[in-house]
């Protein structure tokens, strides 16, 4: 009987231990974090601007797009500058529903949009930043999360699998970006002016 007794004692220990670990874990979740990934890419900085400023072309270079053939895609009649949209509907678990706007466009150096993933409540951006560099543009994809409150799932996603999870997923599309880049033709001069315009 007292071996029973002090093994129920250690079993409620333990139990007490797990419960206050995992609160405190839940307690620490800030549900805030802030990513980025860069690569440098020799190519004109207007033709950079172009592609990441319109979402006709994420199809060409965005890992997102590759994982589910099937997924539905709704665009914009203008699907580029500030004012694009898209929204995709799939039944795949690491796609699912969403929407993205870009809500500023500066040419040919930033490119800034809010986004939207089913039923997750928050505040979610993702933007572009291009710097001319010696030996070409220096693109920095970032990613801006803040979990709505008691989202308990949300945060733990936002504090510990972004990084993980979409940073692998991000440094994929910055090459990918490079290699669709370095393979279009360069735009003529009267046509990008025009681009710039439309993206105010």
């Amino acid at each position: 009987m007292k071996a029973l007794k002090i093994i129920g004692i250690i079993l409620g220990v333990i139990i007490v231990l797990v419960v206050l670990g995992v609160g405190g874990f839940m307690l620490s979740l800030s549900g805030e974090h802030y990513m980025e990934r860069s690569r440098v890419i020799n190519a004109p900085q207007e033709q950079i601007f172009k592609v990441v400023n319109d979402f006709s072309y994420a199809k060409d270079w965005s890992p997102w797009f590759q994982i589910d053939p099937n997924t539905q895609y709704v665009y914009s009649d203008n699907t580029a500058g500030k004012g694009a949209y898209y929204t995709w509907e799939s039944e795949h678990e690491q796609v699912g529903t969403g929407r993205q706007d870009i809500i500023e466009s500066t040419p040919y150096s930033y490119v800034n949009t809010k986004m939207v993933f089913g039923d997750m409540k928050g505040d979610y951006h993702a933007a572009f930043k291009l710097e001319p560099i010696e030996g070409g543009v220096n693109v920095t994809w970032t990613l801006d999360s803040k979990a709505a409150n008691g989202g308990f799932m949300e945060k733990f996603f936002v504090d510990y699998l972004s990084e993980k999870v979409i940073g692998p997923v991000y440094e994929e599309g910055l090459q990918n970006l490079e290699t669709l880049v370095l393979n279009l033709p360069n735009p003529e001069p009267e046509a990008m002016a025009a681009d710039s315009v439309g993206a105010m």
